[in-house]
């Protein structure tokens, strides 16, 4: 739709909570529209797939769990410029500490009583379970957590934008994908197993399971390779509408030519060279480009070409 259309090439900065300093960071990452941050695809994911109660859990596991705060507070470290925020959490089954570095305002922001989903990888901190620095979310509707819980994407960044702004960005862009305007015809779709581009989109980026992440990955490599081909199909076209003048085979010379080498063509060889040699018959620009390994004789075919 026009609609849609406007949306996708608004500058980036028309977003929630992007203003100038975050889109003129985000230009280093060739982000400009929002169509732009949609295409910018995660390199990888952090599987927290696995909701855990604290009791069950074990040093070296990567995990989420669901719980409240029970209590939390910021200190600086010991002989140390690092400030330090420690909480503790429970589900109300076990209860783990959960430590941040260098982000005392975590403080502020959380509070006792606080329902949060947390995920990362479990440690011992003194005989304790521990979380050091995980993703964390307010819990307010599960389906609607993006930092926290099932596949989390991972972005290439630039200095001083987060994972956790990118993944906030991405939602906010997804909101219109829906509309995106899908222009593969259905037969295409059916007969190559595609899902649609808008669907592609969100699963590459949210994706509930790996499968998501096989089927977004499928149709957008399809779209890779299809416009690629799409373009070299243009231009050959577009080199059809000029003229060149037909240069006529010379069938004596070449024979001649081909009899005096101290070998026999092989027959890829003899294939290309009449193949060459019927394009430059034509009124239209030869467009071909020798493909081989070293010693498969490309040099040959190139000077029966410049013989004729």
């Amino acid at each position: 739709s026009t609609m849609n259309v406007r949306f996708l090439d608004q500058n980036i900065s028309r977003l929630n909570r992007v203003g100038t300093t975050v889109a003129s960071r985000l230009i280093l990452l060739n982000i400009r529209t929002v169509a732009d941050l949609l295409f910018h695809f995660p390199f990888r994911y952090e599987d927290y797939s696995s909701v855990c109660g604290i009791s069950a859990l074990t040093a070296g596991q990567v995990a989420t769990v669901q719980a409240q705060i029970v209590s939390i507070a910021s200190r600086s470290g010991f002989r140390s410029v690092r400030s330090l925020t420690e909480a503790y959490i429970s589900d109300g089954q076990g209860t783990m500490k959960v430590i941040w570095f260098n982000q005392p305002y975590l403080a502020r922001v959380l509070k006792k009583g606080d329902r949060l989903s947390f995920s990362g990888k479990v440690s011992n901190s003194r005989g304790e379970l521990c979380f050091t620095n995980p993703n964390y979310e307010k819990i307010v509707a599960l389906e609607n957590t993006i930092h926290t819980g099932g596949i989390l994407p991972v972005y290439a960044l630039t200095a001083n934008v987060t994972q956790k702004q990118m993944r906030f960005l991405m939602s906010q862009a997804l909101q219109n994908v829906s509309e995106l305007e899908e222009y593969l015809p259905d037969h295409i779709l059916q007969n190559y197993n595609l899902i649609l581009l808008s669907d592609a989109l969100k699963k590459i980026h949210f994706p509930k399971n790996f499968t998501d992440v096989e089927l977004a990955l499928r149709r957008l490599k399809f779209d890779e390779l299809f416009l690629l081909q799409l373009q070299n199909v243009l231009s050959r076209k577009e080199l059809e509408k000029y003229y060149a003048p037909a240069i006529s085979f010379q069938k004596e010379l070449i024979s001649h030519y081909v009899r005096s080498l101290p070998f026999e063509l092989t027959g890829d060889q003899k294939k290309v060279s009449w193949r060459i040699l019927q394009d430059i018959e034509k009124t239209r620009p030869m467009n071909r480009l020798i493909q081989g390994d070293v010693g498969s004789g490309k040099t040959v075919v190139a000077s029966l070409a410049i013989l004729s």
